[in-house]
């Protein structure tokens, strides 16, 4: 059973609205992918980012906390609806429109790092992540290898006659 928070508070109030501003940017795009590719890429964020929390937040390493609770609750679910998911179809969707070379490649995935950095320092601030043993170099890191898999995972979409818009 989902837990609730234990107090709604400033991170709360911040994932709600976050969530709220990343659907609604999601779902104002001009469409670049079929609506399997769409929900495609969603469950794959969904399920990458949700299995990458366990392994790092979980109790075998306890390296951060996501909100107020160290256990599993409400507002957890919710991050990684609203917030991961639409994430990872934005990464997508900016990368399919941007990108026509291996040199706007790295620019890109650098840029995305750097601004993901940025926004979980903002979401720290906010108490949506209690560092235990980790810092934002490790997120760059993280990040680094997520976006690396999002895009081979893009490129196996939009190689796959089965998937075409």
């Amino acid at each position: 059973m989902l837990l609730l928070p234990k107090e709604f508070n400033e991170n709360e109030i911040y994932i709600l609205s976050i969530g709220f501003l990343m659907v609604l940017i999601i779902l104002l795009l001009p469409r670049k992918f079929s609506d399997e590719q769409t929900i495609l890429i969603l469950l794959f964020n969904f399920f990458l980012s949700a299995t990458i929390d366990n392994i790092l937040a979980g109790p075998s390493f306890d390296f951060y906390d996501i909100m107020d609770d160290p256990k599993f609750e409400v507002m957890d679910l919710f991050i990684y609806l609203s917030l991961y998911t639409p994430s990872g179809y934005l990464l997508l969707y900016l990368y399919k429109k941007c990108v026509t070379s291996i040199k706007g490649m790295i620019i890109f995935l650098f840029l995305s790092i750097g601004i993901t950095v940025i926004m979980e320092w903002v979401s720290k601030k906010f108490n949506v992540y209690n560092y235990n043993e980790w810092n934002l170099y490790y997120s760059g890191i993280s990040y680094f290898f997520l976006y690396i898999f999002n895009i081979l995972f893009f490129y196996i979409l939009v190689n796959n006659p089965k998937l075409k818009n």
